[in-house]
């Protein structure tokens, strides 16, 4: 059946399958990781990595302002009530090297407070079969390879699943609950190729605010993903938008969900076009809480640097705060955007 054909019933049903494989030797995961995360000290320099604060203006140096130990913590005033809104380069290590750090501080801090810590993923969707993986993952005896395979992440996500090990099993070690915060795939196809009007009012799904127009011009003069950046028409490109947005406030409701039923520190990693500028998911998400502050934002960014002269990205307009509360800089990778 061609996929502009398909009823919203077909892409309902299809989004409960649940994919099974065998697993690979764990053995064989830990030794690729192992020998992935010396690839990745060798290629960057992790001097090359500061947090810009759009509010005051001042870089500051992760390696001494993060760690939860150290007396110039960046994230000692931590509430009860927090929700952390990450953008990433989803093919980016240093990246995700990054989020295993800020991972580490929270739940340090989260321990100490006592307050319950919950991180949600874009790499896995909103969905009763992702979230069963997820959690005999993390509280069950499923490995790495399993919860690959149980998610079908390389037809589905597709980024490299190694590049995540490192987080996913500090939060196996710690049993930190995970869940997916993604629309279902097949949700998003459909709305590509038919919009968003077919689907609305349905049972489970969330209402989509098409309103802003920043927002949009946005995504248009970026060509934020495949969709749009192959588009041939405007109704294609408005197809593509209405996707994007499906996909945002479905992981701002899923988000929403968690807070309101677990309450804590929320950590939520996204694509950083679904957090710059803040009118992706953290605006939709602040709308649907009631008595907690806005989500802290941080995009990760990359940039050019001259260390010779001194620490710090060269970047010559520096954002701010519309754009984020931190733009965490790193080393630039070849195939990334710098915007």
């Amino acid at each position: 059946m061609p996929r502009r054909r398909q009823t919203i019933e077909h892409v309902v049903a299809s989004c409960g399958l649940l994919l099974t494989l065998p697993t690979e030797e764990m053995s064989t995961t830990t030794r690729i990781e192992g020998q992935l995360a010396k690839a990745h000290r060798l290629s960057y320099n992790r001097q090359c990595s500061r947090i810009f604060d759009t509010g005051s203006r001042l870089f500051h140096d992760p390696q001494y302002r993060l760690p939860a130990d150290s007396p110039a913590c960046l994230l000692t005033e931590l509430s009860d009530k927090h929700i952390f809104c990450i953008g990433e380069e989803h093919d980016h290590p240093e990246h995700h090297a990054a989020e295993v750090e800020l991972l580490k501080a929270i739940h340090t801090i989260s321990e100490k407070n006592k307050s319950p810590l919950t991180v949600g993923l874009e790499m896995f969707d909103h969905s009763k079969d992702h979230k069963q993986a997820l959690t005999d993952f993390v509280f069950g005896n499923d490995d790495l390879q399993t919860l690959r395979h149980r998610t079908d992440w390389d037809r589905r996500w597709g980024w490299p699943f190694l590049q995540h090990a490192k987080f996913l099993n500090f939060a196996k070690r710690h049993r930190i609950p995970l869940f997916g915060c993604n629309a279902p795939q097949p949700m998003t196809k459909f709305v590509e190729n038919n919009g968003v009007q077919g689907i609305l009012g349905r049972a489970g799904i969330p209402s989509v605010d098409l309103s802003n127009e920043a927002h949009r011009e946005r995504f248009v003069s970026e060509k934020q993903g495949y969709a749009a950046a192959t588009a041939t028409s405007e109704q294609e490109l408005q197809f593509a938008y209405e996707a994007q947005a499906l996909r945002e406030e479905w992981m701002a409701a899923s988000a929403f969900a968690h807070a309101r039923d677990s309450g804590g520190v929320i950590l939520l990693i996204t694509g950083k076009n679904h957090v710059a500028g803040r009118a992706g998911i953290p605006d939709r998400l602040h709308k649907r809480l009631d008595g907690w502050p806005k989500p802290t934002t941080i995009v990760m960014q990359g940039a050019h640097w001259n260390t010779k002269q001194r620490p710090l990205p060269l970047v010559d307009n520096l954002p701010g705060p519309g754009e984020a509360d931190w733009i965490w800089y790193m080393e630039h990778k070849k195939g990334c955007s710098f915007n």
